[in-house]
């Protein structure tokens, strides 16, 4: 993924499965943590999924596997450190991707 991550956002499947890594982990992923998520998205949403500004799946690998299988075409996603660099950004500190 190009660019940054904006918190509470949506993001395609196959976008992030153009990452390796997180491609070698979602096909890894525990069959039946996958399951379980599956069962509990067909009741409510899963919580978000978490990333890192580059696209990298920190935590989520089993919610992002039990949306390709249930054949979702997007997911739910945050950036935790977006919130930060956006206070950041306020106070000059955070300019042009980079801390000051």
């Amino acid at each position: 993924m190009s660019g940054e991550v904006s918190t509470g956002m949506t993001v395609s499947i196959d976008v992030l499965l153009e990452n390796p890594e997180n491609l070698r982990r979602v096909k890894l992923a525990n069959r039946q943590t996958v399951e379980r998520y599956i069962r509990m998205n067909a009741r409510t949403a899963a919580p978000p999924i978490v990333l890192d500004k580059n696209g990298s799946i920190l935590d989520g690998i089993h919610r992002t596997a039990a949306a390709l299988e249930s054949g979702r075409p997007d997911i739910e996603a945050i950036d935790p450190l977006d919130k930060l660099r956006n206070e950041a950004r306020k106070f000059g500190q955070w300019e042009n991707g980079e801390w000051e």
